[in-house]
């Protein structure tokens, strides 16, 4: 039986991470790892988690997460006091960052290398920071770049732009792995659908969007899609965040309220149901490093239209999938009236089977494997046959 292998997935930022979410990227990957004998500590952030916590094993491999607590300064730079002891302590073969542009990137890369311990850096980030935090990653690119280029075995990119902004660093050899789907097998019916439906029977379609309310996502930009199209559509909003009220006070300006539905919340179990009553997902983000309700909403069979962003251009390399556009509201309409018409059982399935080809966590763990652990094997053991490691 070949060796378990071990290894440390760190996010180095200060955001946490909500364990009940199923679309929560470090977690996929390790599903897919721990079928091809590799077992994962995720370090980070936790929401209503204190303590470390085993959520899978298989052939003696497991899932653990391992909260841990840090100092955060001036939004981007994050201090982890105990980490880098952990990591090192904890015998792993492979440990893994985000970002070049965390502090904890650096100390972690330089200290786990020292050790002897192969690194893998797996970039999302692809424009840079504004403000005060551009003046830190440029002092942090100035003097320490090398030493992170130095100190990293395999450099990974989420999407071709986050490739690109690597390389416009001299970041060499990078490689483009996308992130997968983490999708519930079993869905349940939403447990408010007769109030959906009800919703829904009064219109012939029916817009989507799921995510926060917030600036990022152009909200207002919604609410302007709505008021240009027909009374035969509505739209419905799956979210929450700071500018709900704000953007409720504009539907109200704009007399689109009796168009408008916002549920605050659904469960993950219940997700899938709203997406397959919807016809067309619209996503207009100003930001996005992937944007899994993209692949969400194909999963489900909805086509999506979109800003250009990293994620969705990387997702949305076909039109029967949908389409990237900037902030046009006539570009938009078109798109969405298109939609409507060409809208059968065929590309419902045709949308679902691609996500399931080139985003199952699966299949992206075994790309994973052959890129980072069969190299390692290679180097430990000698081998150069070109026999993997699993």
């Amino acid at each position: 039986m070949a060796r378990i292998l071990k290894l440390a997935i760190v996010r180095t930022s200060n955001s946490s991470v909500d364990v009940r979410s199923y679309n929560v990227q470090e977690i996929g990957l390790a599903k897919g790892l721990l079928n091809c004998g590799v077992s994962t500590d995720f370090y980070a952030i936790f929401q209503d988690l204190e303590l470390r916590q085993t959520i899978a094993t298989h052939n003696a491999c497991e899932i653990n997460l391992i909260p841990i607590k840090g100092l955060a300064f001036f939004g981007k730079i994050t201090y982890f006091p105990k980490l880098i002891g952990l990591l090192i302590r904890n015998d792993y073969d492979v440990v893994q960052v985000h970002e070049d542009s965390q502090l904890m990137t650096l100390l972690i890369l330089k200290k786990c290398h020292d050790n002897g311990i192969k690194t893998v850096l797996y970039q999302g980030m692809y424009v840079h920071y504004k403000g005060i935090n551009y003046i830190y990653q440029y002092f942090l690119d100035l003097f320490f770049k090398k030493t992170i280029q130095r100190n990293t075995n395999i450099m990974l990119a989420k999407t071709s732009l986050a490739k690109k902004y690597l390389e416009a660093k001299e970041y060499k050899d990078v490689t483009v792995l996308p992130v997968g789907l983490d999708y519930e097998k079993e869905q349940k019916p939403y447990h408010s659908r007769s109030k959906l439906e009800e919703f829904k029977a009064r219109y012939d379609k029916l817009l989507l969007y799921v995510g926060k309310i917030e600036k990022r996502r152009n909200p207002f930009f919604l609410i302007d899609i709505l008021s240009h199209l027909d009374a035969n559509i509505a739209l419905l909003i799956v979210g929450d965040g700071p500018l709900y009220a704000q953007m409720m006070e504009y539907a109200k300006k704009k007399n689109e309220m009796d168009r408008l539905l916002v549920i605050k919340s659904v469960s993950n179990s219940e997700i899938s149901d709203i997406y397959k009553i919807c016809n067309v997902f619209l996503f207009p983000t100003n930001y996005e490093i992937y944007g899994m309700v993209v692949m969400e909403a194909l999963f489900n069979g909805i086509p999506v239209i979109s800003t250009p962003e990293a994620g969705p251009l990387a997702i949305l390399t076909d039109e029967k999938l949908g389409v990237c556009l900037p902030l046009d509201i006539r570009m938009w309409i078109d798109k969405i009236l298109y939609y409507f018409n060409c809208n059968n059982a065929d590309i419902h399935t045709y949308r679902t089977e691609a996500v399931k080809k080139k985003y199952d966590w699966n299949v992206i763990a075994e790309q994973y494997c052959e890129m980072v652990f069969y190299i390692n094997y290679r180097k430990q053991y000698g081998r150069e046959n070109g026999e993997k490691r699993l």
